[in-house]
């Protein structure tokens, strides 16, 4: 395959977050991928939250996770990231949004 080049990690600032939501739909992952970022971040010493939305799941229906990165976990002020909306307190202008099919 080659040399693969080193991939660059995004910096969080003091006193900023990162929000990243998952969603799909029951049986592809969603939590599992939350729970792997989370994990990562905390062995990492950030400050993490992760929200799991799995209620339909048994019906087929939609799947959220919403896991948000902070450095600390004093910088973590809300769990549920709003649709459509974005803090200016965020390192990113919107979440970032990630679909499994």
């Amino acid at each position: 395959m080659g040399d693969l080049p080193e991939p660059q990690i995004a910096q969080l600032k003091p006193g900023t977050h990162f929000g990243i939501v998952i969603t799909g739909i029951g049986g592809t992952g969603v939590l599992t991928i939350g729970q792997w970022i989370g994990m990562a971040a905390h062995l990492e010493g950030r400050g993490l939250s992760v929200l799991d939305m799995a209620g339909l799941a048994q019906k087929g229906g939609a799947v959220f996770s919403h896991v948000v990165l902070a450095p600390r976990a004093e910088d973590l002020y809300a769990t549920r990231i709003a649709m459509g909306r974005h803090s200016s307190n965020s390192c990113r202008e919107k979440p970032t949004m990630v679909s499994l099919r």
